[in-house]
């Protein structure tokens, strides 16, 4: 009779053991097919959602968040459905936590009760149990648990396989583009390349006609160039093309769009504007006065011609026709005003 007991429970052991590796080994499956999904995503916030999705849906874990590295803080990005709203909220990696601690040690952490770690100050009371991993130099992935000890090792690797194939999706993501940013700069002044406007002033156009927003150009041009460079040398007239570059940005809004047309040429591209171009081009000029004033101090006062010129989108004219009268009232005001206005 014992014979018979003992059989039974080995036999449920063994079946018991079998559905665990079978569990295991369709979970390790589908997580394989996360990372390929994850291989094929171009945009980061998809990558955030399909890592929840795969632990919330793959791993079992009903409650667990996804924050991210920016600005001296962990900020939340993406969370499972079970997590209540307002449970996690940007956090200053200046405050200790569990989650900053994971990040700056890069270590991931269990805990098997809340007093197990006094820094770990769960979010909610009801949280027993937390797996805080890191995302690499990204961010931090946590799980929690209403239970304690719920965690196992196993569930660790898991998280951490799955976190591996999250970093690898980013650190791609933002090399592909770091590349596409650079191929769209200017390397001197990083202001916008040509090439750039081109791609981007159609994308404008076809907005601006569904919107019916005027766009408005400045054409500048720096007075006294090739005389610069001749006397001074390129390293001043490379100076000079920064100095103006940094000076443009600073006057317009973050939408707006500066470029460097080619050589001492720039273009400035300002978005949904109606008769803004006329003022931007005064503040412009205000802040060179300002800065022939009070800035670093060149040999030399710097002086800019500008021409303005509107695009609308109710008039049947080309983009290039635009730019050509913003052009001739810039060599007007160079010619009228000797680079002052």
């Amino acid at each position: 009779m014992k014979y018979v007991i003992g059989t039974g429970i080995e036999v449920t052991d063994y079946r018991r053991t079998q559905e665990a590796l079978e569990d295991l080994n369709q979970r390790i499956i589908l997580l394989h097919e996360t990372a390929h999904r994850l291989e094929e995503m171009t945009k980061e916030e998809d990558v955030y959602q399909l890592t929840v999705h795969a632990a919330e849906e793959i791993l079992g874990f009903p409650l667990c968040t996804l924050d991210i590295y920016e600005e001296d803080k962990l900020v939340p990005k993406a969370m499972a459905n079970g997590v209540p709203p307002g449970a996690s909220q940007p956090v200053p990696l200046s405050e200790e936590t569990l989650a900053t601690k994971t990040y700056l040690t890069g270590k991931a952490y269990v805990l098997g009760r809340p007093d197990d770690d006094p820094s770990a100050r769960p979010t909610r009371s009801e949280f027993r149990s937390v797996i805080s991993a890191p995302i690499g130099k990204f961010g931090v992935f946590q799980v929690a648990s209403e239970k304690e000890n719920a965690f196992s090792e196993q569930d660790v690797r898991l998280i951490e396989l799955l976190l591996g194939h999250t970093m690898q999706a980013i650190s791609r993501i933002r090399l592909q583009n770091e590349l596409r940013e650079q191929a769209r700069r200017d390397p001197l002044t990083g202001v916008y390349n040509r090439r750039y406007f081109n791609e981007v002033v159609e994308q404008e156009l076809i907005r601006s006609r569904r919107y019916e927003h005027p766009i408005g150009f400045l054409m500048i041009d720096v007075d006294n160039f090739k005389q610069i460079n001749d006397r001074f040398g390129h390293q001043m007239g490379d100076r000079v093309l920064q100095e103006v570059a940094n000076l443009l940005v600073a006057q317009v809004r973050e939408s707006d769009i500066v470029v460097r047309y080619g050589g001492d040429e720039f273009l400035v591209m300002l978005i949904e504007t109606d008769g803004r171009a006329d003022v931007v081009k005064a503040r412009i000029q205000e802040a060179v006065k300002e800065r022939n004033e009070t800035g670093e101090s060149f040999p030399f006062p710097i002086t800019l011609s500008i021409g303005t010129a509107h695009w609308d989108p109710e008039k049947r004219e080309s983009i290039e026709q635009v730019l050509a009268r913003a052009d001739k009232w810039m060599y007007a005001s160079k010619g009228a005003h000797r680079g002052t206005g």
